[in-house]
């Protein structure tokens, strides 16, 4: 997605919003010469989420660009959004320090 990358500054810069955040990819991702690579582009976001005081849980791996681990994991993210994310076992990313 074009301009994607400018996505991480301005959520370091912006007030966060009320909301909870699920990601989930893996190192063999997506990459490609017009938009790099997607795996660490969502390391990039998930640090601006953290850095942000999101609410906030990954899930990585090492699959590449489909829906097996998503598909598989899918009840407990569904969980997540009733429940804080510690609490089913998903990781919660350390608020990063300064």
């Amino acid at each position: 997605m074009r301009g994607g990358d400018q996505y991480p500054g301005l959520i370091r810069k912006t007030e966060p919003k009320p909301l909870r955040i699920f990601l989930e990819d893996g190192s063999a991702d997506t990459w490609n010469p017009a938009f790099g690579s997607w795996w660490l582009a969502n390391q990039d976001m998930e640090t601006a989420l953290a850095y942000a005081d999101y609410d906030l849980a990954h899930a990585w791996g090492t699959h590449g660009h489909d829906f097996s681990v998503m598909r598989a994991i899918l009840p407990e993210v569904l969980l997540a959004t009733k429940e804080p994310a510690e609490k089913i076992g998903l990781h919660q990313q350390p608020e990063p320090s300064l």
